[in-house]
Order: structure tokens, then C-alpha cells, then sequence
């Protein structure tokens, strides 16, 4: 699965790319037909995550559908972060959304376009009501990505010190 953007390509996590994303830098490079620069990966995008994600590939039905894309530059072509669903939409239909980009890359709107795609792919699906997003109140790039894709605050977040905001379905 990938998505396009203007200059975006997402292509979607699966277990042959977390794994060889997970230290074979040359053959994660070939299999995702992309450059991996040294600095790889983001911020938040750590071991544990990636072994998370591989979990539900193998554990649960249908999360491939609501999990990790990577984020690749389409010229250089080279991957840059990481974007997507942090599961399947909860009970009341909200699915929520994270982005990280390679500090190289950051303040060139990426994550934004990325987070786009991804609310845009999100509410493609009749049972998804909301997207939303979570982040501390003092990382200013990571509000900015918010509001420039249209969400508003909501309120605290899911852990201590973090805030939350929303997009609801257009009607």
C-alpha cells in the first residue's frame, strides 16, 4: 500500500520492511527502493515501537490497515520519517494519528502533507468520526502540523502534560 502527495510517497509499514528497518540500514535501503541517511530513524521512532508494530502485524486481523507508513521524499527519493495510525478507530470512531520527520527535513511542511494524506485516507472509511493527535504544548512544529491540517484543541491528552486535538468528519 502507499499513498502519494505532492511531494510525498507513504508507503506502508509491513513486517519485511520493520525488520530489515531494523539495523540492516543497506537492505532496508533496497527493499524500500530508497535512501536511508545516517540519521535515521526519527525521534519517538525507536526499537520498542518498531517490535510494537511488528506485534500487531502478526497478532492482530486487519492492522495493517491502521498502522506505521514511512515517509519518503520523492526527489532525492530517500526516507525521511515515519507517519500514521496508532491503531484501528476506537469505539466511537476516532482514530489517532503521530508523524515524526528526521530533524534534516523538519520545517518544510512534510509532516503536515503527510498527516493530510493520512486524515484524508482516514476518513475514506464510513465508521471513522474523528482524527486526532497528540502532543506536548510546548513543541510548537508538531501544533503547527495540527492546525494547518485543520484540527482543534480538544483538550488533555492521554498522559500527563499532553494535549490533545481533533478533526471531525466534514459534513
Amino acid at each position: 500500500m502507499a499513498l502519494e502527495t505532492n511531494r510525498l510517497l507513504l508507503v506502508a509499514c509491513t513486517i519485511d520492511l520493520l525488520q530489515a528497518d531494523g539495523g540492516d540500514r543497506a537492505g532496508f535501503s533496497r527493499l524500500i527502493g530508497a535512501a536511508v541517511t545516517e540519521e535515521w530513524p526519527p525521534e519517538l521512532y525507536d526499537d520498542d515501537a518498531r517490535m510494537w508494530t511488528i506485534d500487531r502485524l502478526e497478532s492482530v486481523p486487519g492492522f495493517d490497515e491502521w498502522a506505521m507508513w514511512y515517509v519518503i521524499l520523492r526527489e532525492p527519493r530517500t526516507v525521511i520519517g515515519a507517519a500514521g495510525y496508532k491503531g484501528p478507530p476506537d469505539e466511537s470512531g476516532v482514530v489517532e494519528v503521530g508523524y515524526g520527520i528526521l530533524p534534516a527535513f523538519q520545517r518544510r511542511g512534510f509532516a503536515s502533507e503527510a498527516t493530510s494524506a493520512l486524515i484524508a485516507r482516514a476518513f475514506e472509511r464510513p465508521d471513522v468520526t474523528a482524527v486526532a493527535a497528540e502532543t506536548y504544548p510546548h513543541l510548537t512544529a508538531s501544533l503547527g502540523v495540527m492546525r494547518k491540517n485543520n484540527m482543534e484543541y480538544v483538550g488533555p491528552g492521554s498522559e500527563d502534560g499532553v494535549i490533545r486535538y481533533a478533526i471531525r468528519r466534514p459534513s
